[in-house]
């Protein structure tokens, strides 16, 4: 097993400043390293060094890194995960204070979940499955605030049509545009499965939805083992979700000025809006850029792509896509993303979108530095995943 050493996760802006270089500091042990992430807010990172801490032969680390992993998933939104998580912990604990705070910690996410109204893949019971697998009966439509749902199964339909407008809740928190609703209707057409979805829309590229169709979604409500599909829910929904809010926040930009966000920080944006992290995006970019070998996608080609034509290995591109917008999200505040997006939005090219949402002076080599960092934090996700599957 190759030895992990973890680096400081230096501020944005000290990497892109003039600053000298600071030493790393001494590698830490899965679990403290996990904690000082978790003071960082860096809570999927931290989640992965705990997973980690579990094969500690420290019952005391293991135990402490069990409750890690269920606070990161309560900070990341994770809920349903976390009050697992919390319920494995106190399967272990033994000391009533630590209990007490652990349970605490999970009422909360128990009320979250009430407030959010998610319903995620994972919570729906095998009975309630049966009645949504079937694909028979009469075309119905179901309208909600936001969303107008058609399908043949109607229980489907309305759980569609509540984590959709669960979703467009959550997704306008975490996403700073200013914007919390939609002022056109969107449908979602859910298709039994995807046969029928190709059959009957041949031309199409492999894509849920067409990218310049903002007031549509395409969902498959059965995957290829006729078993309902938890792509649909947990990653096509969020993202499309996500993409049509940022259609919005184009929108309403300011009249004639107005300017389409570079593609890949879209796309981004909405594979980081997903329920939950593709691991695969994680293992190509790192060993892209971790083995001279492997073709990656230069940062300032990889920004200038406005749309998909332009682009050779699509996989390739949103696994750098997914990798940098999750590098700024970690490292900017909900203020300073929006005012990037807004630069952004304005038609201002990113490297002067960025300085200006971080309050940085000019510097030649800038952007030089934000690559490199970039390319570090994507080698080291992948290591930091490598490490916890050994």
């Amino acid at each position: 097993m190759n030895r992990i050493i973890i680096t400081s996760f230096v501020v944005l802006a000290a990497i892109t400043c003039g600053a000298a270089e600071t030493a790393a500091p001494p590698a830490l042990p899965p679990v403290r390293a996990a904690m000082v992430l978790m003071e960082e807010k860096k809570y999927e990172m931290a989640e992965r060094m705990a997973t980690a801490g579990l094969k500690s032969k420290n019952a005391k680390d293991a135990l402490r890194a069990r409750l890690i992993i269920a606070m990161a998933r309560q900070g990341i939104g994770r809920y349903t995960e976390a009050i697992k998580a919390y319920n494995d912990y106190l399967d272990r604990e033994k000391n009533e204070e630590q209990r007490d705070f652990a349970v605490g910690r999970r009422q909360e996410c128990l009320e979250l979940i009430t407030m959010e109204g998610p319903i995620l893949y994972e919570r729906i019971n095998r009975q309630e499955k049966s009645k949504l697998v079937s694909i028979k009966g009469s075309p119905v439509r179901i309208s909600s605030e936001h969303f107008v749902v058609f399908a043949v199964n109607r229980d489907y339909a309305l759980l569609v049509a509540k984590q959709a407008e669960a979703m467009l809740q959550r997704l306008s928190g975490q996403l700073p545009l200013g914007i919390t609703k939609i002022r056109k209707p969107i449908e979602i057409h859910i298709w039994p499965d995807e046969k029928q979805f190709r059959d009957q829309n041949p031309d199409q590229d492999g894509s849920f939805s067409p990218y310049d169709n903002k007031n549509r979604i395409d969902l498959f409500q059965l995957d290829s083992m006729g078993k309902l599909s938890s792509i649909s829910l947990d990653h096509v929904l969020p993202h499309e979700i996500s993409h049509i809010l940022l259609h919005e926040f184009i929108e309403r930009g300011p009249k004639g000025r107005s300017r389409p966000l570079p593609l890949a920080i879209n796309e981004g944006l909405s594979m980081t809006s997903e329920r939950k992290v593709d691991n695969r995006r994680i293992v190509l970019v790192g060993r892209a850029f971790s083995d001279s070998k492997k073709r990656s996608i230069d940062l300032r080609r990889l920004l200038s792509i406005t749309n998909y034509s332009q682009i050779d290995d699509l996989p390739l591109f949103y696994a750098e896509s997914f990798s940098f917008v999750q590098f700024l999200r970690e490292r900017l505040s909900l203020m300073q993303l929006g005012e990037l997006l807004r630069q952004l939005r304005l038609g201002i090219d990113f490297e002067t979108a960025l300085r200006r949402a971080i309050l940085m002076p000019d510097s030649d080599d800038f952007f030089q530095r934000l690559d490199s960092a970039w390319q570090k934090y994507a080698i080291l996700q992948e290591q930091i995943l490598r490490f916890i599957s050994d």
